[in-house]
């Protein structure tokens, strides 16, 4: 009785607190606090996406032996408990895990393991984990109540995610009135192109950002503004051929393109140090393409589809 009205507190908590905070710095660890009370876990850790989607990066870590600082990334399909969590998205409880081979050696006192998969749909959002220095201490009875807290963790994450989305159409909605007000006026066309480019590299918060107009005549796209947060080399006047690099190809077939990772790109051409992310964008009226804005940024996947819109 004593646990199902712990349980039932904890719902209420959930619904009153929780699920209406965006302020997940504090929320998701007070999340794996109750994990890891309810469950009488010895560590519970909860593992997040990283921007490649290809690893699991550990955001919350509660642990007797580990420093809150000492945080592990684990490949997704290929590393430990978590990692194949993650790629079958499946919960799992093993009950020795010195008797299973997809258990990662962490510490000589883990005896068994349990993990969800935190999903929102059918996106991987995440892997909440515990472990306990007792075999067989996870059961299908833990593992439901594991699958129950993993839920309340994606609803968190998402209510942030489309907080987030709303704010950030909002303000995109303010630049393109702010802008539309300031081309109806005295603004030199070139002083209104610089402004452009240096709007795209604030909101986007990306490395480099230019202006591109189509010359038919020579079949080069010419950089007629920009804006960057170091020197670059790359000047105001440079040309690019039709059909070369990501911007001459998104400028001759009119369409946009949004590359997340330029190291799998062959079509990508560096021209400017340790970029990982383009997005070119075509400037269009009716049939003709006039030219192109281009966002360059250091960081992988860093332009999202809401992103190309703003830029279209």
């Amino acid at each position: 009785m004593a646990a199902g009205r712990d349980f039932t507190k904890i719902l209420v908590e959930i619904h009153r607190k929780w699920l209406s905070s965006l302020d997940l710095e504090r929320v998701l660890p007070e999340i794996a606090a109750v994990t890891r009370r309810l469950l009488r876990a010895n560590e519970v850790s909860l593992l997040l996406v990283d921007a490649t989607g290809k690893e699991l990066v550990e955001h919350v870590v509660l642990s007797h032996t580990r420093s809150p600082d000492e945080r592990y990334r684990i490949r997704i399909r290929a590393e430990g408990v978590t990692g194949w969590v993650a790629a079958h998205r499946e919960p799992l409880a093993i009950k020795d895990v010195r008797k299973d081979s997809r258990y990662v050696h962490t510490s000589d006192d883990v005896r068994s393991e349990a993990a969800v998969p935190v999903l929102s749909g059918e996106r991987l959002l995440g892997v909440l984990n515990a472990e306990s220095r007792r075999v067989g201490h996870f059961g299908a009875a833990q593992v439901k109540l594991l699958e129950f807290l993993a839920t309340q963790i994606a609803i968190a994450l998402v209510n942030l995610e489309v907080h987030d989305g709303e704010r950030r159409r909002a303000r995109q909605l303010l630049i393109l009135h702010h802008l539309s007000r300031i081309s109806c006026g005295a603004i030199p066309p070139v002083a209104f192109l610089h402004r452009i480019a240096d709007t795209v590299r604030r909101e986007f918060r990306c490395h480099y950002a230019g202006v591109f107009i189509g010359d038919y005549d020579r079949e080069v796209v010419q950089l007629l503004a920009h804006s960057h947060d170091r020197d670059v080399d790359v000047r105001l006047g440079d040309t690019i051929a039709f059909g070369t690099g990501l911007i001459g190809n998104s400028f001759r077939l009119g369409e946009n393109v949004n590359v997340r990772d330029v190291a799998r790109e062959s079509m990508y051409i560096a021209k400017i140090s340790e970029i990982r992310s383009e997005v070119c964008v075509p400037v269009r009226v009716g049939d003709r393409c006039l030219g192109l804005i281009d966002a360059q940024s250091r960081d992988l996947q860093a332009f999202a589809d809401d992103d190309v819109i703003f830029l279209e």
